[in-house]
């Protein structure tokens, strides 16, 4: 009895100890337990948390090399999608010792004093980030396959095919990284993968039976109102707004039917029409009485439709409803009335300037003045191009292009024949002499210190235009493109008389601009001409640019 006494005793002494010893560690880790290394024993579950911020940092850092069919790309476990499970990992560690069968706990509780208790690192995988990453590091070696796809033709929606494509299979790979990744904790991770057929998220059968249901239920068309203004869409329009969205299904994805809200906001004002006001960007014009720049308030719209058009239109069809009531929405102007108060057109700005005859004269009032003779056709067309231009506004940072803004110049906008240099040949043509409208705005937004994206000199020069700092106009080319370099928005303001044009930029004053430098050469028979601009800048910085114009000696005459 004193022998089996004894063992009996031991079990009883082991088991209170362990009692009284888990006891006192209660909310710490076990004795000599280590995860990736490090020892954590006795850690409390903040200290514990503190370790596994560092590990995973070096842990998912770690390089990777991918081996694949004779190539090798280089990658990290955290561009891979791989990382430390933190929560995941601190658990594990705190249940050692305190998991499995209590009655084996005391026993191995003994045991735990006699040798290291180690705990894999626990990971977690962002698969979408490893299949994308994979594509970027195989770049030409991969090809991508091809979904299945509905495509528009004269008979309505048909199937377009999918095709396999060729490349690392990211699902495997993701298992490997992960497998990797636990059997070694720290060092390079290197990966064998093979290439192999990528597959479609789609197949063309589940394709093909959304392209016969979209048929099918767009067949009939469906009458469309929004607010009191009514249309009918056929068949084939609807079909035209089809397309096909993923979505997720017990764990893979599958296409689903979708009506591209996109594609319908853009197409429905052309099928509906009006359905109340366009809305109106404020802008800015000019108190004539007082010389002050005025913003003029913008207003909000009403425009066909709401965002939601595509889900109701789609719903209905599903339903087999022949009509739809969208609903209209707000359409908030470009640039409302507080954003053009807050940009600052307050002044003119480049100084009061001319030129007239071959020479520089004062500036009759603010901004840049050109001269010609009275009552010429040219002089109605460029009157005309005055007025359209006339109160146009340039946000900041924002480009300004003549031919952008108004379009050809014909005769149903107002213009009229007039010359024009062609070829080198002296024309008539609709719109002649607007030029003279492109070199007094060159030359306004050069003393203003803009940028000046795109020009082009006359290919003659004429007395009526400064030598080498002048442009001419066409259309669609030459044009003149202005950028607005500055932090305040941008207001061109045009007059003129019989014999005079005037273009003036208002804003708030930012940089200063001079011409300090033109220097003349010859091309063959013509001669070239380049000024140097010094423009100042408010951080106590100066820019030279140079315009460069080559003149031809007369009508007819090349280099």
């Amino acid at each position: 009895m004193a022998m089996v006494a004894v063992p009996v005793v031991v079990a009883v002494l082991a088991v209170s100890a362990w009692a009284v010893d888990s006891a006192a560690s209660s909310g710490e880790v076990g004795r000599n337990v280590e995860v990736a290394g490090k020892a954590v024993g006795g850690f409390d579950e903040a200290h514990l948390r503190e370790v596994t911020a560092e590990l995973a940092v070096s842990l998912t850092e770690r390089p990777v090399t991918i081996r694949s069919d004779g190539k090798t790309y280089e990658s990290t476990a955290a561009a891979l999608g791989l990382t430390l499970d933190q929560d995941a990992t601190v658990n594990a560690v705190l249940d050692v010792g305190r998991d499995g069968s209590p009655l084996t706990r005391p026993f191995r509780w003994v045991a735990s004093w006699f040798g290291t208790r180690k705990v894999t690192p626990r990971y977690a995988l962002n698969q979408p980030q490893t299949a994308a990453a994979l594509e970027t590091v195989q770049g030409a070696d991969r090809t991508a396959p091809v979904e299945p796809a509905m495509q528009l033709t004269d008979n309505g929606l048909a199937l377009a095919a999918g095709q396999p494509g060729r490349g690392i299979d990211p699902k495997s790979f993701a298992d490997k990284l992960r497998n990797a990744a636990e059997d070694s904790t720290d060092g390079p991770i290197v990966i064998d993968a093979d290439q192999t057929s990528l597959a479609p998220n789609y197949t063309d059968a589940d394709v093909q039976t959304l392209v016969d249901q979209a048929n099918t239920m767009t067949a009939p068309g469906i009458a469309i109102k929004a607010a009191a203004v009514g249309a009918d869409a056929p068949a084939q329009r609807l079909r035209s707004w089809m397309t096909l969205g993923p979505v997720n299904v017990d764990g893979g994805v599958k296409p689903e039917l979708v009506v591209s809200p996109d594609l319908v906001k853009a197409d429905l004002p052309t099928l509906v029409g009006s359905v109340g006001e366009a809305a109106v960007n404020a802008t800015v014009t000019l108190d004539e009485a007082t010389g002050t720049p005025v913003v003029v308030p913008g207003r909000s719209g009403v425009m066909c439709c709401g965002d939601d058009s595509g889900t109701r239109i789609l719903e209905a069809l599903k339903a087999g409803q022949g009509q739809v009531e969208l609903q209209v929405a707000v359409a908030e102007p470009e640039w409302t009335t507080e954003e053009v108060q807050a940009w600052g057109i307050t002044q003119p700005i480049g100084g009061s300037r001319g030129w007239q005859s071959g020479h520089e004269v004062p500036g009759p009032g603010p901004g840049f003045t050109t001269f010609h003779d009275c009552c010429a056709a040219r002089v109605s067309n460029i009157h005309r191009l005055a007025d359209l231009v006339r109160g146009a506004v340039i946000a900041p940072g924002a480009d300004f292009s003549i031919n952008d803004y108004i379009g050809p110049r014909t005769s149903a906008k107002g213009f009229v024949l007039a010359g024009a240099i062609a070829q080198g040949q002296h024309v008539e043509e609709i719109g002649g002499g607007v030029s003279q409208f492109a070199t007094t705005t060159f030359n306004a937004a050069y003393f203003a210190g803009l940028d000046i994206l795109e020009y082009q000199a006359h290919t003659e020069w004429f007395s009526r235009y400064p030598r080498g700092r002048e442009a001419t106009m066409g259309y669609p080319k030459p044009d003149l493109r202005i950028h607005n370099n500055t932090p305040y928005g941008l207001m061109i303001w045009t007059s003129y008389t019989g014999t005079s044009l005037t273009v003036t930029f208002y804003s708030t004053p930012w940089a200063s601009a001079e011409q300090t430098g033109i220097s003349e050469g010859s091309s063959g028979a013509c001669r070239t001409v380049v000024t140097t601009r010094t423009r100042w800048f408010p951080d106590g910085t100066s820019v030279d640019d140079q315009f460069r114009a080559t003149y031809r000696p007369g009508e007819g005459q090349f280099c």
